[in-house]
């Protein structure tokens, strides 16, 4: 509604407590989204916002990194 953009993940430690997409998106309608918020929110929203810290740091990624 105000154009914020939404992600949401799992912050899963292990693979099996990974939701499926569809577990999510359900989740993500609970909440008030859409479908199609809830698709972005789970994948472009989040490529976007690693892609611009990545170039931040100069294309660094993982603990060597700095800010």
């Amino acid at each position: 509604k105000l154009g914020a953009k939404i992600v949401i993940t799992s912050r899963a430690m292990e693979k099996w407590d990974l939701k499926s997409a569809r577990e999510t998106i359900a989740i993500a309608s609970l909440l008030g989204l859409s479908r199609e918020q809830a698709v972005q929110a789970i994948g472009k929203n989040a490529l976007e916002i690693i892609e611009c810290r990545e170039g931040e740091r100069g294309g660094q990624t993982g603990e060597g990194a700095e800010k």
